[in-house]
């Protein structure tokens, strides 16, 4: 299989013409119960946290320096790439580059457990694309340059059709993106893909942040994650922070944080059942902890949301 040209975004300067949507730096979910799409332009550094999320994400790499971190995996992004991330995967970016002509540009689909379960019954050949990164081993993908140029125009298409009020709009996002889903599926039918291999391994890492999420409901010292990993926690500390560039308390703190505004935004609960769900000891502590990490309290947080 020979290399894919690369795409020089010079080369199809108007995708970048199309507005973005704010990028929300704490956690966030599926809300709609089939498909969402946006597309993100960051002119200036904000470290993304590691995110896991219970839906299927297609990522589709614009422009930046950037390299992206899937399971254990690690790979350098080229413009035109794209990632399939599966449920339960932790997936986030590393920006390689802070210099003042910062950008990071990508357009991301989120497709509902169900709504994929509804495609794969519409033509069960559909699951060639999550065939061919079963066989391969990675989720990483380069199309040629021709194939990039279809899903670019279906990717703008779909993000304008997603903003607009016009009748019959969902309906038409839907159908631009089975569209997208077929392309990709006979390009990978047609091995005109060409799968990238990692370029680094993270696996304890990977392991600590995974462990967090899963017992994000509990109290997590670092001596249960030392004990759960067997890792000593002075090794773990450093890890962390060498990844994140904070404690392993406060990404814990933040993440039950995000956590709970993200359950009671989405679902219409009240805060305090949520709050002692997620393991503080009262209601006040939670308030504090609020108020120094967002500088706002919890309510006039909601307030603006």
């Amino acid at each position: 299989m020979s290399n894919p040209q690369l795409i020089d975004m010079a080369d199809v300067p108007r995708i970048r013409k199309f507005p973005s949507d704010v990028f929300f730096s704490e956690y966030r979910s599926m809300t709609a119960p089939e498909l969402e799409v946006y597309h993100y332009l960051d002119l200036s550094y904000e470290k993304v946290l590691p995110r896991v999320h219970d839906h299927y994400e297609f990522y589709f790499f614009l422009n930046g320096d950037v390299r992206y971190t899937v399971g254990d995996k690690s790979y350098e992004l080229e413009a035109g790439d794209f990632l399939v991330i599966q449920p339960g995967q932790i997936h986030y970016p590393i920006i390689e580059s802070k210099s003042q002509d910062y950008v990071y540009e990508r357009v991301i689909f989120w497709l509902s457990c169900d709504y994929y379960r509804h495609l794969m019954e519409v033509d069960p050949s559909l699951h060639a694309i999550f065939n061919l990164v079963e066989r391969t081993g990675t989720c990483h993908f380069r199309p040629r340059v021709e194939a990039f140029e279809k899903i670019n125009s279906l990717l703008r298409s779909a993000w304008y059709e997603s903003r607009s009020n016009q009748l019959g709009h969902a309906i038409v996002v839907k159908s631009l993106f089975a569209q997208l889903f077929v392309l990709l599926n006979r390009i990978a039918e047609a091995e005109d893909l060409f799968p990238m291999q990692s370029d680094a391994t993270e696996d304890l890492y990977v392991q600590l942040v995974q462990y967090v999420h899963t017992h994000v409901k509990e109290r997590i010292t670092l001596k249960d994650l030392s004990r759960a990993l067997f890792v000593s926690e002075s090794y773990l500390s450093r890890v962390f922070r060498q990844h994140l560039g904070m404690s392993v308390h406060r990404y814990i703190l933040r993440l039950k944080l995000d956590r709970i505004i993200h359950e009671a935004i989405t679902h219409g609960c009240q805060l305090a059942p949520l709050v002692y769900e997620y393991g503080f000891q009262s209601y006040s502590s939670f308030y504090r902890a609020f108020q120094r990490e967002y500088g706002v309290s919890p309510t006039e947080y909601l307030g603006q949301k």
